[in-house]
């Protein structure tokens, strides 16, 4: 399942279904209708309404949605009892919440009343989208699909949605991929953090130096002149680094196969030396290190 994020559609995300499916991969993806590229064209257009504050807090059931809909049409060809979800940054959020982190809805309204205390200053992008309207949410909690196995969040908006126990709740396990150079979910507060907070052991953590939101997307030629400047280098390099992660990380918790246990066999950690991306992956981040890294 591929889950793209605010203001793309599911093209964003093709080059990785292709690799999938390419190496024996049932792939399906959708557009999410409040939060779509075509959504938002329409809306600033004036040929739509305005969707509804944070209606991008269901788009889990979309996703459990289209399983349902795989399920019914090709029951012989693919198992929809193992699935596996990969989401950029809303569609990161969506795919954590699938994968069973809990959305703490009482810490968002805490941490959404501070931000909008007028002498506070907030200019972090993925906190103020979360707190446009904190106190208009449906109070679900538990949007889990027992059929997801394994997840794959790109960039991936989650705080003050997700809190330490929120994330400890997560059933599946879940690779984190995160830029260092991300301006719209920036990657200590809205990836870091959560990792550290994880108890599943067979998680994994993949932090690309120089990366920006917008480095594992694919169809950006279509983007505002303003934002072609915040690609970042290097954009093949980190897609075909994204294929070649999500296919290991998939094989091996989907298929108990693959080259993810030979390239980090143990909780020690791996770079890859190198500009313009260089990267790290690592299994574990322990507070004292995450505290090194952001006193």
């Amino acid at each position: 399942m591929l889950a793209p994020g605010l203001n793309t559609d599911f093209n964003a995300l093709l080059y990785l279904g292709e690799h999938l499916a390419s190496r024996g991969y049932g792939v399906a993806a959708l557009n999410f209708p409040d939060t779509s590229a075509n959504r938002v064209s329409a809306t600033i257009q004036g040929l739509a309404a305005i969707p509804p504050p944070n209606a991008w807090f269901n788009q889990p059931l979309d996703v459990s949605l289209l399983i349902d809909q795989v399920a019914s049409r090709w029951p012989k060809q693919i198992d929809t009892s193992r699935v596996g979800a990969l989401g950029q940054s809303l569609g990161g959020y969506t795919v954590l919440a699938l994968g069973g982190a809990r959305l703490d809805w009482a810490h968002l309204e805490r941490s959404c009343a501070v931000i909008n205390d007028p002498a506070e200053v907030e200019i972090n992008p993925a906190i103020l989208w979360q707190c446009q309207a904190p106190g208009n949410v449906v109070k679900r909690s538990d949007f889990s699909d027992p059929r997801i196995k394994v997840v794959i969040a790109v960039n991936p908006v989650s705080t003050p949605t997700f809190t330490k126990a929120s994330m400890q709740a997560m059933k599946a396990p879940v690779m984190i991929v995160s830029g260092t150079k991300d301006i719209f979910a920036p990657p200590i507060s809205q990836q870091l953090i959560p990792y550290s907070s994880l108890s599943n052991n067979d998680s994994l953590l993949a932090v690309f130096d120089n990366a920006t939101h917008l480095s594992f997307l694919a169809a950006t030629g279509k983007l505002p002149v303003w934002l072609i400047g915040l690609i970042g280098p290097d954009q093949q390099q980190a897609q075909s680094d994204l294929k070649a992660l999500s296919l290991a990380f998939f094989d091996q918790k989907l298929l108990g196969q693959g080259t993810m246990g030979a390239l980090l066999p143990s909780q020690d950690a791996l770079f890859r030396v190198g500009q313009p991306l260089q990267f790290l992956l690592k299994r574990e981040l322990p507070p004292a290190q995450l505290k090194a890294i952001d006193p």
